[in-house]
């Protein structure tokens, strides 16, 4: 991944941005590490070349949540020749089980502005397993569902409020690193209830 994406690498506060080399294309991507097991990819880039971004390169053994606030994005499993649309406004989650491929689909020309969020099933997710409540009965239900299939991949809803709180994060300026991180940390939150 960080090979088909060359730039300069830089770090402000907590947040890790690569700035796109113009051969490849213009934009970022910003990286959060928010928590163990819960990782946030924010790109907003437009390419000269389309780009396939191996997803379990980034991080296995995860679920991710995705949502494309501009442009259009693709979906595919290494083992299939389906590709799958990620709209604009749309949400939507993958999962593959190690060692099945799962990759995004960049086209050129296109501005596409998408956020990526990781949660690490086992690390982010092993606390609702303690609980007895029926939510985390019926959580654990939903994990194991998912976690059952080799692959799996939903296309969901539409959601401008999503779009507000993206928007938000992308123009976000408070007066000191503390507050301006737990504003980051809380939208970010936000987005993946």
């Amino acid at each position: 991944f960080k090979d088909s994406l060359q730039g300069n690498l830089s770090k402000q506060q907590d947040v890790y941005i690569l700035d796109i080399d113009p051969e490849i294309g213009k934009g970022q991507i910003r990286y959060i590490d928010l928590q163990p097991g819960l990782q946030v990819f924010d790109f907003d880039i437009t390419l000269v070349e389309d780009l396939e971004i191996p997803m379990d390169c980034i991080a296995t053994e995860t679920l991710q949540f995705l949502y494309c606030l501009e442009g259009d994005c693709y979906h595919q499993f290494e083992d299939s020749d389906e590709v799958r649309s990620i709209e604009e406004f749309q949400t939507a989650v993958a999962h593959s089980n190690l060692g099945l491929q799962s990759r995004l689909l960049l086209k050129k020309g296109q501005r596409v502005v998408l956020n990526s969020i990781y949660v690490n099933k086992k690390e982010y997710f092993d606390k609702f397993s303690e609980d007895s409540n029926p939510f985390s009965k019926k959580f654990q239900s939903l994990l194991h569902h998912i976690g059952s299939k080799p692959k799996h991949f939903h296309s969901g809803r539409h959601s401008l409020k999503i779009a507000e709180q993206l928007k938000l994060l992308l123009n976000i300026e408070h007066t000191n690193e503390i507050s301006e991180f737990l504003s980051q940390k809380g939208r970010y939150y936000l987005i993946l209830a």
